[in-house]
């Protein structure tokens, strides 16, 4: 067993800080090229063990939150043409298993692996693989005292999966693929195995029919944090 490993108990990652994370939607059609960007990320990651394949959880974004720096851009992506975000105010990537190369996550060291799981956007789920770099920092790693998974990925979607609908006029404008970047720092601690973390799941917001106002991310404990809708470039 490694140094600064959990044997009979385990890492969860529930607390998230805007400024450490970050998901970048990029639309690089032929006419347009769109960025929005999200710090309203929030999440629960499970390391029961320092296996790789043990590991699993959830990431959710806001998806009222993405701003390009141009109104009617933001709009639109909110728009129930898009992302629905009054009626569906998270997009939610389920994290059921890791496959890599590598046995075990080691301490400060970059693993790849690929997440095998569902994302549901707009109510609609599809099964999905991302690839991603991982690096996991035990508690009181240099100094700091929280557990900490260091998440990169870029994977493309197709919009269409999951109902969403480009206008005619917008054609050459927004490309039906785009890809999605995220760089995530969660931060945990080690917990026992009988907290109920282990079988938490982030509720969806209730959202009141017929209303336009916004939803917000319900937190999974009092620890778990939101972002803003900051809009700052990587």
């Amino acid at each position: 067993m490694l140094a600064n490993s959990v044997s009979a108990q385990g890492v969860v990652f529930n607390r998230w800080k805007p400024e450490e994370n970050i998901v970048v939607f990029e639309s690089n059609a032929p006419a347009e090229l769109l960025i929005a960007r999200t710090r309203s990320v929030n999440g629960i990651l499970k390391m029961p063990s320092q296996l790789i394949s043990a590991a699993s959880g959830e990431v959710v974004v806001q998806t009222g939150s993405f701003r390009s720096g141009v109104t009617v851009r933001d709009e639109t992506i909110r728009s129930p043409e898009w992302l629905n975000a009054e009626y569906h105010p998270l997009a939610r990537l389920t994290i059921n298993r890791l496959i890599s190369d590598e046995t075990v996550f080691g301490v400060s060291r970059e693993v790849e692996a690929v997440a095998k799981g569902v994302l549901e956007i707009r109510g609609i789920t599809h099964e999905i693989s991302v690839a991603a770099t991982l690096c996991y920092m035990p508690p009181h790693y240099l100094g700091d005292a929280d557990a900490r998974l260091r998440i990169d990925s870029e994977f493309e979607i197709d919009i269409r999966d999951f109902g969403m609908v480009i206008p005619p006029h917008w054609m050459a404008r927004i490309s039906p693929t785009p890809v999605i970047t995220t760089h995530l720092l969660a931060r945990g601690s080690i917990v026992s195995p009988d907290s109920p973390l282990w079988s938490y799941r982030i509720p969806s917001p209730s959202v009141r029919s017929g209303t336009m106002e916004s939803a917000t991310v319900e937190s999974a404990t009092p620890d778990m944090t939101t972002g803003s809708s900051d809009s700052e470039s990587l």
